[in-house]
């Protein structure tokens, strides 16, 4: 598995991203909280279709949140990509 590591040209941070089950791999997160902050949705980039639920904590520094985001992302349970 690569590790997450800074990109000289732009300064961007790249992230290892786990493949989505649509087949596709995404190259960044979105996020969604709830309104307590207790809670979280994240999904891929490349679909839109799949999402991971994941305990944020009330959690607000936004740092600490991708990083519950993309953890769970990572560690969800995949099979085959589906088919078209």
């Amino acid at each position: 598995m690569s590790q997450d590591k800074p990109d000289a040209d732009d300064g961007l941070v790249r992230i290892h991203l786990e493949p989505c089950p649509c087949g596709q791999t995404p190259t960044m997160l979105m996020v969604e909280l709830e309104n307590s902050k207790k809670r979280g949705h994240t999904f891929g980039d490349c679909c839109g279709e799949w999402l991971v639920e994941f305990s944020n904590n009330y959690n607000v520094d936004r740092d600490k949140m991708a990083a519950k985001a993309k953890a769970a992302w990572n560690r969800a349970p995949r099979s085959d990509p589906v088919s078209s």
